[in-house]
């Protein structure tokens, strides 16, 4: 059995039959039968430019057999029912570095988004192409540094929720997806599946999609087909997973069975509705609506937590806070000196104690910004978070110029 992955997902013990360079105005392929033993040898092939590889499953060691050689469903139940150590997402390059490209990133998939939604809305089309070239690009800077996406999905200013909650799913789901352990084709599905989960939508009427106050009993009414629509659309397209659309339809399902459409439960949800659910319910708490202002990262996250058990799988809910970080990029925080800082990333093995840039002194003033390790620094600690729209502070610019 044969499965083409991208470059980034090699791992030592897979058998190699091809490899290619896609990245070209006329793709080649070149031969390459051989194992690989030690991550030396997916070295040489990253330092060839080549961009995707053919794997041999069957001459590959079993775990890699086992991952990868059922259906994007199959590999992500697989998953979920026996879940790996949590992964850490090791940044390939500095933020800084990463920060200009995750910026072109988002501005590029949030057109893309809302090309194809209101393509949609008008020709009940969905452009499945475009959306899985910008969940690729969205990948792509992740597997590079995933602080970056994180940090600017939460920092830009969100005036049309709708498109800008589609592409923070996506980027939320493949960083989630990551750091539970998926590679490859399962990550991108699941990223594509946050893409087009509120695809339903763009058949909403605008007066109800885009009411600046709570809506009314019949009006909710209205919003929760959605789900349904957005499924009835996604499976009439030949070839698109399973898992992408489940996603569309589950991802309002709740543990307890008091979600909608279909008042599913448990394990009758699948994988992509729970991962979903959370990151969808994450994103819509901490952003801007046009009813709300949006709930600091930290306090989404504990609300979060406490409906573990009731509305989402406890481990992935855990999971998720661990992935995310209790003081996500980007955020504004208080230290026990009185300092101002910006969290510019999180270690999951000491979320309390994430690398920060000082900004201001405990008088108020602005000073040269200073990157600092609170892992470093054990008499300091985080007193709270900020609203980072009391500070005239440009945190993107302070995040590209001075985190590490």
């Amino acid at each position: 059995m044969l499965r083409k992955l991208p470059i980034d997902s090699l791992q030592p013990g897979m058998y190699i039959t091809s490899v290619a360079r896609a990245d070209l105005d006329h793709p080649v392929l070149f031969s390459a039968d051989v194992m690989l033993e030690c991550t030396e040898d997916i070295d040489k092939i990253h330092c060839g430019g080549y961009t995707e590889a053919l794997v041999d499953l069957e001459r590959s060691d079993e775990q890699w057999r086992l991952l990868y050689g059922g259906s994007d469903e199959a590999v992500l139940r697989k998953i979920l029912a026996d879940p790996p150590k949590s992964t850490t997402l090791i940044p390939q390059i500095a933020l800084h570095d990463e920060l200009p490209q995750a910026k072109l990133v988002y501005a590029q998939t949030l057109h893309a988004a809302q090309r194809i939604m209101e393509g949609f809305r008008n020709s009940g089309e969905a452009d499945i192409d475009a959306g899985s070239n910008a969940v690729e690009d969205i990948a792509a800077s992740v597997s590079r540094n995933a602080n970056a996406l994180l940090a600017i999905s939460k920092l830009r200013t969100q005036d049309d929720y709708t498109f800008f909650h589609c592409v923070n799913v996506a980027t939320a789901a493949i960083i989630f997806a990551k750091h539970l352990g998926y590679e490859g084709s399962a990550l991108r599905t699941i990223g594509l599946a946050g893409f087009f989960h509120d695809l339903g939508k763009m058949e909403i009427p605008l007066s109800i999609l885009n009411n600046p106050r709570k809506l009314t009993p019949k009006e909710f009414s209205i919003m929760r087909k959605h789900p349904t629509i957005g499924y009835r659309h996604l499976k009439k397209i030949p070839g698109l997973s399973d898992l992408v659309i489940r996603g569309a339809l589950e991802h309002h399902e709740r543990m307890n069975g008091k979600g909608y459409p279909d008042g599913k439960k448990g394990d009758d949800i699948g994988p992509a509705g729970k991962i979903l659910a959370i990151v969808d319910v994450y994103d819509a708490l901490s952003s801007r609506r046009p009813y709300k202002d949006p709930m600091a990262p930290h306090n989404a996250l504990g609300l979060l937590y406490g409906m573990r058990g009731e509305d989402f799988v406890p481990e992935l809910v855990e999971r998720f806070i661990q992935c995310i970080g209790i003081y996500p990029p980007g955020t504004l925080v208080q230290l026990s000196n009185d300092w101002l800082a910006v969290v510019s990333q999180v270690d999951p093995t000491a979320p309390i104690r994430p690398q920060l840039i000082l900004v201001r002194d405990p008088q108020g003033r602005n000073v040269i910004p200073k990157p600092i390790d609170l892992k470093l620094q054990h008499t300091l600690q985080i007193k709270q978070c900020l609203d980072m729209r009391k500070y005239n502070l440009d945190t993107l610019l302070i995040l590209e110029q001075y985190a590490r």
